[in-house]
């Protein structure tokens, strides 16, 4: 295959607001894919449209050129910002584009399966970008799916909240549902399905996905989802203090005095579009508070909570998981030391009353026998506390979540796991809730196999689980639709870039699965090489899910 400047073009692909013309790549055994980068799927955010709800794009005269990718999102650098310019261009608050990945050959009837891929990064960092279009092309397109990026606003930009109808929040959730109609109204032209729609994302973008599902104004845009380390149960995917975080931010901005929010806003459109970036490496927060800018359950892209929303959100098929170690990439520096185990545990048990109480129960079930003599299980427990914290309890609570709204379980095995902690959601439980779940959850095998109502097999490289027989475990209340859980146990410390030497533990941890998507991930600025390990982890990563997209 010839490189971007060799490739010939397209074809001509007429949508809504005008023809584009992307690039025509040539892969193994001569399939064809088509990639069409930087369409406009909103008006750009910026002047008086800044902290407002996305418009429609304008149309245009004769034929876009869609041969790279639109501007990224503002942030700050990641690793080096001169690099990560000169790589990928520079940071724009017109942001709002996405990119079409399709096969050449003919369609069945009824087009292709989709899939739609929502950037994590903390709602303040990440962009279409980062994972590339030639590989995508390579790993997953030839696979006979269409495979779409999508960009949205960052920061403050896509998260500020003045806590009224100014501006109640949650554009950059606003921007990704912008997207989606899009990719309604236009799929059919590029050759997909509008009907068969699988939307993924990793950590933010698993929440964000989550949270798409939720909401009465997207969840009818698609059909399938896979939250990938992330989703709405996690502790860290809404804030209801947006609007003091946001005053807060204002104030740091030398913006004090103002009668009405949107006198606020006035002023926040006056000040440069990098001021709203959010800086994580020293994150200007409350303590209590995960991230900087989050959504908000605003009454508006969210009329209720996240359990009625979830109640009466049609169920969807559903494939979530997580690493082995999600939480060793949020303890670089942390070592085997009492002093560090404290600082993760005060933070995992920082919204419960009885902070001292919980925190001793804590310990006593990561570290039954008190602290070993061996640092290597010692630094393992520490990493085990976060990971469960940030992203494995709120994972658990997803599945079973999903799987009592939509089956009457009549098999003694499975109802016990769904009645010996039925993991309570209110603020006050949360906490001891998280501290009882994983003391009943410690064999997940058990548990994997109990909530999958479907009789359906999963492979990948981690193994394979075959629900057939537990039938009849479940009876369909709602709708039959399959829960997969996964846990990626795959690890080349070398294709961590950098990160993989920060690693107190070298395991699979946050974002090392993407790699095995994409072939580049977080942690690199340039594609990685794989060996014949990772390639075949690839191999079986890429076809669980893109098979999920086909078949469900």
């Amino acid at each position: 295959m010839g490189d971007r400047q060799s490739c010939p073009d397209s074809r001509i692909v007429e949508t809504s607001c005008g023809k584009v013309q992307g690039r025509r790549l040539i892969y193994k055994e001569e399939r064809q894919v088509e990639a069409f980068q930087g369409i406009p799927f909103a008006k750009p955010p910026v002047g008086k449209l800044r902290f407002k709800k996305p418009e429609p794009p304008e149309k245009w005269d004769g034929i876009k050129e869609t041969k790279k990718f639109g501007p990224r999102a503002i942030v700050t650098p990641f690793v080096n910002g001169f690099v990560e310019n000169l790589l990928r261009g520079t940071p724009s608050e017109d942001c709002l584009y996405l990119n079409v990945f399709t096969p050449c050959w003919k369609a069945p009837q009824g087009g292709l399966p989709v899939m739609i891929f929502v950037h994590g990064g903390a709602f303040e960092l990440g962009d279409a970008q980062i994972f590339g279009d030639l590989n995508i092309c390579d790993n997953i397109v030839t696979r006979g799916v269409v495979f779409i990026t999508i960009q949205y606003r960052l920061g403050y930009l896509g998260f500020l909240s003045t806590g009224d109808a100014a501006c109640p929040g949650n554009n950059g959730l606003w921007d990704q549902t912008a997207a989606l109609r899009w990719v309604n109204d236009n799929i059919e032209a590029f050759g997909g399905n509008k009907n068969n729609i699988t939307l993924l994302g990793q950590s933010a973008g698993g929440a964000s996905v989550d949270l798409l599902h939720l909401s009465p104004h997207s969840t009818n845009l698609f059909h399938k989802v896979i939250p990938m380390a992330g989703n709405a149960e996690c502790r860290w995917a809404t804030n209801k203090n947006m609007p003091q975080q946001c005053r807060n931010k204002a104030a740091r901005l030398g913006i004090t005095a103002y009668e009405t929010s949107e006198e606020l806003l006035d002023k926040l459109r006056a000040l440069p579009a990098e001021k709203f970036a959010v800086n994580f490496r020293n994150r200007e927060k409350e303590p209590d508070v995960n991230l900087e800018t989050v959504p908000i359950l605003d009454g508006d892209f969210f009329p209720e909570s996240i359990d009625e929303m979830r109640k009466k959100a049609k169920p969807k098929p559903l494939m979530t998981g997580v690493c082995t170690e999600e939480g060793l990439f949020f303890i670089p520096g942390k070592k085997p030391t009492e002093q560090d185990l404290n600082e993760v545990v005060n933070f995992a048990v920082h919204e419960a009353e009885d902070k001292n109480a919980i925190a001793a129960d804590l310990k006593s079930v990561y570290l039954p026998d008190g602290i070993p003599a061996d640092k290597d299980v010692f630094m393992r427990s520490i990493a085990n506390i976060a990971s469960d914290y940030f992203f494995n309890a709120g994972t658990i609570e997803l599945c079973r979540k999903t799987v009592a709204l939509q089956v009457e379980f009549d098999d003694e095995d499975a109802e016990d796991i769904m009645e010996e902690n039925p993991y309570p959601c209110t603020t006050k439980q949360r906490t001891k809730s998280f501290l009882e779940l994983i003391k009943h959850e410690k064999n997940i095998d058990r548990f994997v196999l109990a909530i999958c109502p479907s009789e359906k097999t999963l492979t990948s490289s981690f193994g394979t689980w075959e629900t057939k027989q537990l039938r009849p475990k479940a009876t369909a209340k709602r709708g039959d639709e399959a829960v997969y859980l996964y846990q990626f146990e795959h690890f080349n410390p070398k294709v961590m870039g950098f990160a993989g030497r920060q690693l107190p533990i070298q395991d699979a941890t946050h974002a090392s699965e993407l790699i095995y998507l994409f072939k580049k991930g977080l942690f690199t600025l340039t594609e990685v090489s794989l060996t014949d390990e990772d390639k075949h982890a690839m191999h079986l990563f890429t076809t669980a899910f893109t098979n999920f997209a086909k078949y469900g």
